[in-house]
């Protein structure tokens, strides 16, 4: 068996997810507070991190990585990757709503013209 499926497995799996989240809906109270849940785990794991370096390391050889500075790297690049697709999402969904109040504001300012 390869010693490196583990990681394989994870990073593919984390890509697929990112790949479903293209298609949800990308507005509401529930995903914006998945995002900061998810966010505050990653504060705590960052510090976990720094505090305790072995444990990173032994992670890494759990999941088949050689070092914990390359398991790092797989992590950041997963995050970077995650971030670039949710922030090009929030341009195109702000741009598809109309809020009721922005069409009042609309019409009120075509009547005082």
């Amino acid at each position: 068996m390869d010693n490196q499926l583990i990681i394989k497995i994870i990073l593919i799996v984390l890509f697929v997810v990112f790949g479903i989240a293209l298609i949800l809906p990308a507005v509401g109270a529930r995903r914006l507070a998945i995002r900061r849940i998810l966010l505050l785990l990653a504060t705590l794991a960052a510090v976990v991190a720094i505090a305790f370096p072995e444990l990173v390391n032994g992670l890494a050889n759990l999941v088949g990585v050689g070092r914990g500075t390359d398991l790092v790297l797989y992590v950041l690049v997963v995050v970077f990757i995650g971030n670039s697709i949710s922030n090009s999402i929030r341009p195109l969904t702000s741009l598809v709503i109309v809020t009721p109040f922005q069409v009042f504001l609309t019409e009120s300012a075509a009547r005082i013209l």
